[in-house]
C-alpha cells in the first residue's frame, strides 16, 4: 500500500510539472498561447514601452474595458494615458478627461482632476492640431471658480514638463521637442510654447498665488528636512511645485508688477510705494531652485519671493491691464 501511494504521488508530481504557469494578475486566463489577440496585445505593450503614444492610447482602452487578454483595471488605463499625455499625445489627454473620471461627479477632488485634464487636452489639441496658442479654455459649467483655479494650477504643473510642439503643415504630431521652462506668457521654445497665466480679477490671482505658494511650502518641507533622504515621490513633487512657483515669479516679480492704487493720503502712498519697491527688488533677485539637490540656503530663496508677494498683496493693489 505504501509503495502504491508513493507511485501515485510521484505521478502527480510529474503531471504538475506539465501544468502551464498561471497568467499575470493583469491578464485573463489564456487557453491558447498562440491566440492572435494575445500577440496583438503583447506588440502593443512593446510599442508603448518604446514611447509609441498611439499604442499607449490603445493599451489604456484594453484595461478600461477589460478587453481580452487584459483584466479590467482603470488605474492601469490611467497610467498608460498619463504617460502618453506627458509625451504630447492629446488623444491620451482626451481619454483621461473622457474616461478616467466620471462626468457629473460631485466630489470636489474628482471635479478638479477631471477639469485639469479638460484643460490639458484643450491646450494640447490647440497646439498639436490647430496650430494655435496655448491659452486656457473657459470654465466648464457646474465647476466652481475655486475648483477651476486649482485645476489650472495642476494643469500648468503637468504641462510645464510635457513634450508638445506645433505640427508641420497637414500633419499631426504626437511627440514634441519639449515644453520648455515655465514662464509668464506663451513663450516659444522652438515651435513649443508654455501656457500663459491670465486672470480676470485680483481675487482670482490671489487664489492662484495661495495655491501655488501652499503647494511649494508643502513640497519643500521634506526636502528641507530630509535632504537626499527624501523619497523619489517627494523629490518629484518638489520639482513640479518649484517649477510652478518660478512661473508665478516670472508673472509677478521679474517682468510684471501689480499696480498700487492711488490714495488721498500722500504720505501713505509714498510709504506703500517704498514697501513695494523693496519687495520687488528681493522678489526679482530670488533664485528659486527647481532641481535637486538643493541646499537649505537655496530653498530659502523661494521663501523670500513668497513672503515678498504676500506683503505686496496686503497693500491696496490691482492687476491693471493685460493680466
Amino acid at each position: 500500500m505504501k509503495h502504491a501511494l508513493a507511485l501515485i504521488l510521484a505521478y502527480c508530481a510529474l503531471c504538475g510539472q506539465g501544468t502551464p504557469p498561471a497568467p499575470p494578475a493583469d491578464l485573463q486566463p489564456i487557453a491558447n498561447p498562440n491566440d492572435e489577440r494575445l500577440k496583438v496585445f503583447k506588440e502593443l505593450e512593446l510599442k508603448a514601452e518604446s514611447d509609441d503614444t498611439e499604442a499607449m492610447r490603445a493599451l489604456g482602452e484594453y484595461y478600461l474595458y477589460g478587453r481580452f487578454p487584459a483584466v479590467k483595471n482603470v488605474e492601469k488605463a490611467k497610467e498608460a494615458w498619463t504617460k502618453g499625455a506627458a509625451l504630447g499625445a492629446d488623444q491620451c489627454a482626451s481619454m483621461m478627461y473622457s474616461h478616467a473620471y466620471p462626468p457629473g461627479a460631485i466630489d470636489s477632488e474628482v471635479v478638479i482632476e477631471r477639469t485639469k485634464w479638460f484643460i490639458i487636452y484643450s491646450v494640447m489639441r490647440r497646439m498639436n492640431r490647430d496650430g494655435g496658442d496655448a491659452t486656457y479654455p473657459s470654465k466648464l459649467s457646474g465647476v466652481s471658480e475655486s475648483s477651476f483655479e486649482e485645476a489650472k494650477v495642476r494643469a500648468a504643473a503637468f504641462l510645464a514638463g510635457v513634450k508638445v510642439s506645433a505640427p508641420a503643415p497637414n500633419t499631426s504630431s504626437r511627440k514634441g521637442t519639449g515644453m520648455g521652462s515655465a514662464s509668464n506668457a506663451a513663450v516659444g521654445v522652438g515651435k513649443s510654447r508654455v501656457p500663459g497665466l491670465k486672470f480676470e480679477s485680483l481675487s482670482l490671482f490671489d487664489a492662484h498665488r495661495k495655491n501655488v505658494c501652499s503647494a511649494y511650502i508643502k513640497a519643500a518641507s521634506p526636502i528641507y528636512n530630509k535632504g537626499e533622504a527624501a523619497t523619489a515621490d517627494e523629490k518629484a513633487a518638489f520639482t513640479v511645485a518649484a517649477t510652478e512657483l518660478v512661473r508665478l515669479q516670472n508673472y509677478i516679480g521679474k517682468s510684471r508688477h501689480l499696480n498700487l492704487n492711488s490714495k488721498n493720503n500722500t504720505t501713505s502712498h509714498a510709504i506703500n510705494s517704498e514697501t513695494m519697491s523693496e519687495c520687488y527688488a528681493k522678489m526679482s533677485a530670488a533664485k528659486i531652485a527647481t532641481s535637486l539637490p538643493a541646499t537649505r540656503a537655496e530653498l530659502n530663496e523661494a521663501s523670500i519671493y513668497i513672503n515678498g508677494l504676500r506683503n505686496i498683496m496686503q497693500l491696496p493693489v490691482s492687476l491693471g491691464g493685460g493680466y
